[in-house]
């Protein structure tokens, strides 16, 4: 299961399409509770319209080794690590720079309410950064490339899990996560982070044409949603041949409930598990570059059938890569 992140009540209240309140800024005057700077409103957040995709393929593909497999496998689990650790080195910090670029390199009169959110947003930020980050497990439409095994498998111990799509969305139906490819271009990325900002002004512009005492605070919340939700979504350009989809789990950080650390050799790793139990979700196992082929091949098949997928093909790579 996906053990809810922050607080439970606020977890709740976004599954449900609520506004929630973020317990970061001043005090308030008794000094009990937090006066929250903004409230995220995930019903309507234009972002997650611009975004809805499904792949084309039936299968997506997840790279790992063989511990990685039998994790899997046995617990019936994916782990979704935090974006901050994975090889991107520029996970969640391109989104941010592009942003804070176009907010600061705006055409509104200084007086503005629009410059006055602006202001408010970099005022706030260093407040609200510590909060700043999502938990992603990626997935890749190709199933045998080099690059893929070279990155995320050791010699002569690597596979690629095939994942069934209709399984995934079944997860994103759930509430709880979401599914969304990547995207590499520059002008993808502008247009991505456009889409925040504008719906952050109208929903200023709405609230101030209404009378809301509370407009900037409900500008301020779209606008942090929004990015908290798109920035996993924007990587390098470099990256663009691993075709990359994500689940992603959003407002979660490494001080939330139920996080999970595991150790990754060079770094201690945070993580929120997301089960699959009961759901025939593996499809297909490739097994990545080997010099035993037969007897990976034979051992593999055992391992599905007993975990409860028989069906499960399998397949062996036809990269002529040797790193044994």
């Amino acid at each position: 299961m996906i053990v809810p992140s922050s607080t439970s009540a606020r977890r709740t209240a976004e599954r449900k399409g609520e506004e929630v309140s973020e317990p970061i800024g001043e005090k308030s005057a008794s000094e009990t509770e937090p006066r929250p700077l903004y409230r995220i409103p995930i019903a309507g957040l234009a972002i997650l319209e611009e975004v809805r995709a499904r792949p084309q393929k039936e299968v997506l593909f997840h790279y790992t080794t063989r511990p990685g497999l039998l994790g899997i496998l046995e617990s019936k689990e994916f782990w979704a690590s935090n974006a901050r650790y994975l090889n991107d080195a520029r996970e969640l910090s391109t989104a941010e720079e592009i942003v804070f670029q176009r907010i600061t390199d705006h055409d509104f009169a200084p007086d503005s309410p629009e410059a006055n959110l602006f202001q408010a947003i970099k005022r706030s930020y260093h407040l609200l950064a510590p909060d700043f980050d999502a938990f992603v497990f990626s997935v890749s439409e190709n199933d045998d490339l080099l690059s893929q095994w070279r990155a995320y498998s050791h010699a002569g111990d690597g596979y690629s899990i095939g994942i069934e799509v209709s399984g995934l969305v079944s997860l994103e139906d759930s509430g709880l996560v979401y599914l969304s490819r990547c995207y590499y271009s520059a002008d993808d990325h502008q247009r991505l982070i456009s889409v925040v900002i504008e719906d952050a002004v109208r929903r200023l512009n709405e609230g101030l044409s209404s009378g809301s005492p509370d407009a900037q605070k409900d500008a301020l919340g779209a606008f942090m949603g929004g990015l908290q939700f798109v920035a996993p979504m924007i990587k390098h350009e470099k990256f663009a041949e691993e075709r990359e989809w994500r689940i992603i789990v959003p407002f979660a950080n490494v001080w939330s409930p139920g996080v999970c650390f595991r150790h990754s050799g060079r770094l201690l790793v945070p993580y929120v598990p997301i089960g699959f139990h009961g759901l025939t979700l593996i499809k297909q196992v490739r097994i990545g570059p080997t010099p035993h082929p037969d007897l990976e091949e034979r051992a593999t098949s055992g391992l599905l059938t007993l975990s409860g997928f028989p069906k499960a093909i399998i397949e062996v790579s036809k990269v002529p890569y040797r790193d044994w």
